[in-house]
């Protein structure tokens, strides 16, 4: 996918104490389909799925413990606070 509009959202580090790898997360926008050149999928991305949630109800998977991927959870609770901030 390709964007035309990415908003930062948060910085994290990903096992601070541990490492200092950081993880950035944005809000991308206006999404399209990408060409992938000469990347081929294998391995662990060849079985990934892409699909549609509304948003509302992906706040409600993580609420729920259905969604508990780290930087998922930290991206859309991000997002949820920062739309509720917003006018």
């Amino acid at each position: 996918m390709q964007a035309e509009e990415w908003t930062p959202l948060l910085s994290t580090y990903s096992s601070p104490g541990y490492s200092s790898e950081r993880i950035h997360y944005f809000l991308a926008r206006g999404l399209s389909h990408a060409d992938r050149g000469d990347f081929e999928l294998r391995h662990e991305e060849a079985d990934l799925q892409t699909l549609w949630i509304p948003f509302d109800e992906l706040v409600a998977a993580v609420l729920a413990g259905r969604v508990a991927d780290g930087p998922v959870v930290q991206a859309v609770l991000a997002h949820e606070v920062a739309r509720r901030r917003t006018p």
